[in-house]
């Protein structure tokens, strides 16, 4: 697999946000997947919690896209602030 440029997954992003589109969400976990479980990992979840948080991220993707904005930041950086605020209220619910 290769790696997408940060323009690619906000692209990829766009697409989500402006018609649901499947083949974009698939290519945006696909490429983004292993890094953000690990990006969990290392802020402190087990596995089992860093698999559930990358659900979880991914969910809050597919309804909350249109709330990106590429001129704010990237998209692998709006990705990566959803799964440290995920993390957050995890560990915050013990």
């Amino acid at each position: 697999m290769t790696q997408k440029q940060p323009n690619e997954l906000n692209q990829l992003l766009l697409a989500i946000a402006a018609n649901k589109d499947r083949q974009a969400f698939s290519e945006l976990f696909n490429a983004t997947s292993s890094r953000l479980k690990a990006f969990a990992m290392q802020c402190g979840a087990s596995n089992a919690d860093a698999e559930e948080l990358l659900q979880e991220c991914m969910l809050t993707v597919w309804r909350k896209a249109h709330t990106f904005k590429p001129e704010s930041g990237s998209a692998i950086t709006w990705l990566y602030t959803i799964v440290r605020n995920k993390r957050i209220d995890m560990a915050r619910k013990g």
